[in-house]
């Protein structure tokens, strides 16, 4: 992979920091400190994809 195309070390923080805020706002509790430190961008990705659906699913079913 060339550098210039990859993520930086601050778009992966950010995602991690994303992903944690939908699932306090999801789950009313933060997660434990290493959940989604381990995974890779690509899975960041779709786990806050997947967060932000539950989210959306769980406003329009009239839990939120």
């Amino acid at each position: 992979m060339n550098y210039r195309q990859g993520y930086s070390f601050f778009d992966r923080q950010e995602l991690i920091e994303k992903a944690r805020q939908l699932h306090t706002e999801l789950f009313e509790k933060r997660p434990n400190a290493e959940v989604y430190c381990a995974l890779d961008m690509k899975s960041l990705e779709i786990i806050v994809s997947e967060l932000r659906g539950k989210i959306i699913r769980k406003y329009f079913d009239g839990k939120f």
